[in-house]
């Protein structure tokens, strides 16, 4: 079985979020340029307004290497801290149009 796992952090950090994970064995993944809404009183420091820019990461992934991804990440990008990023994972129930490698089709079989 497969599943999704979003990384949004930080404009910029998208490009090693899929470096991290290619290392612990996912094929590749998926940068999505996005902006954060939050409170109004939040969206300004100094009296400049904070631009919430965003890359959301979609890698998919076999389900066993979830929970070392997922670690790795938190542990990587301070996930854990308050406005560092966040990173949750769906199942996926049916999935067309992955590439993956030769080898991991002849281990599907």
């Amino acid at each position: 079985m497969y599943k999704c796992i979003f990384t949004i952090t930080e404009k910029g950090i998208g490009d090693d979020v899929i470096a991290r994970t290619r290392a612990l064995g996912a094929y590749g993944g998926t940068i999505i340029s996005g902006r954060g809404s939050s409170l109004p009183e939040r969206s300004k420091w100094l009296n400049l307004l904070i631009k919430p820019e965003k890359d959301i990461v979609l890698t998919v992934v076999k389900e066993a290497l979830v929970e070392p991804i997922k670690k790795d990440l938190t542990e990587k990008f301070s996930l854990e801290q308050h406005g560092k990023g966040i990173l949750f994972v769906l199942p996926i129930e049916d999935v067309v149009g992955v590439d993956l490698p030769l080898e991991a089709l002849k281990d599907e079989t």
